[in-house]
């Protein structure tokens, strides 16, 4: 069994339907290098795996011409559902096309020649933020990704929670409304289809076409609409940005509390882009909780895009 020191590296890898991340990392979770690369998903899984190996040969030479420090292992976030025993993907969605059934813990492990470790990506970024960020010293955490999509992630007494085969925590697709709007996953009324950043901008835009002539809002005509845009024109008072917010952090606030009837965590954290607006998302959430739900510890993440590349790396880390 190999022990990690203070001293230790490792190989991490997050592979998204966009871009391939990596990155090499110390035993405290601290980010050494990084450098990304297109995943080109359209092009097949053999050629994504083609391109993850290359970039973490890549890192690998990088690394040695600076440091005699070995990298010990390799650990992968992955889109798509994991089993984390055998780091073969379970399920996966178009964004990564014949990525099902792949087995990158032995397609890269053997390429790389490290002992190689591979989890779902919203799981690794949740084990990042929980060893390395801003849930670190708790132990019973939900970590929530608001981005295109919501991923999730549930630390239980310290132990990622998995399920049977690697799907649990798909917190994005708990029903937060009976027959509610479609969701990309196939099912309606998801937590994903009101309050992921595409879901904000989707109803933005939505409203914006049925305006009512002569109703004035600073987001009419506004040239790069964004989820920070609509929050900011929302503080400074404008009509329709705070429906679109309180709307959104509604629904929000509807999956954070049964997030706590169902796991109980000592702390939520909320990452992904539309986390970047900061305090004014905490804010709008708390005005949208029940008052006996406002207990609730909501935290921001911390590591920023690289939680699952630090995650990753720890979780191998941790495997050893």
């Amino acid at each position: 069994m190999i022990e990690p020191s203070g001293t230790s590296v490792f190989l991490a890898l997050d592979i998204g339907g966009t871009k391939i991340a990596g990155g090499i990392v110390n035993a405290e979770g601290g980010l050494l290098q990084r450098a990304t690369v297109p995943t080109e998903a359209a092009q097949g899984s053999d050629h994504v795996i083609a391109n993850a190996s290359k970039l973490a040969r890549e890192l690998l030479q990088s690394h040695q011409q600076i440091s005699q420090i070995p990298v010990l292992a390799l650990g992968v976030g992955s889109v798509g559902q994991i089993d984390y025993a055998s780091g073969r993907v379970v399920l996966a969605t178009s964004a990564l096309p014949g990525w099902a059934g792949t087995c990158l813990k032995s397609a890269l492990g053997a390429q790389l020649g490290v002992p190689t470790f591979v989890e779902n990506d919203a799981n690794a970024a949740a084990y990042g933020e929980y060893r390395a960020g801003a849930a670190r010293g708790y132990r019973h955490v939900v970590c929530l990704t608001l981005g295109t999509g919501i991923g999730g992630g549930v630390i239980a007494d310290g132990q990622l929670l998995r399920g049977a085969t690697g799907g649990a925590a798909e917190l994005g697709h708990v029903a937060v409304e009976l027959d509610g709007e479609p969701c990309p996953c196939g099912r309606s009324g998801c937590l994903e289809a009101y309050s992921s950043g595409s879901a904000l901008l989707r109803y933005a835009n939505g409203r914006l076409e049925s305006l009512p002539a002569g109703t004035a809002s600073e987001l009419a005509g506004h040239p790069n609409l964004t989820g920070p845009v609509i929050f900011d024109a929302a503080a400074r008072g404008d009509g329709l940005a705070r429906h679109i917010v309180e709307r959104f952090c509604r629904y929000l606030a509807k999956g954070l509390v049964s997030f706590q009837f169902a796991f109980d965590p000592e702390c939520i954290v909320l990452g992904g882009g539309v986390s970047s607006v900061g305090e004014l998302l905490l804010e709008g959430i708390r005005r949208a909780l029940p008052d006996q739900d406002r207990h609730i510890r909501l935290l921001l993440a911390s590591l920023g895009n690289d939680a699952g590349l630090i995650g990753a790396a720890l979780l191998a880390r941790d495997s050893l």
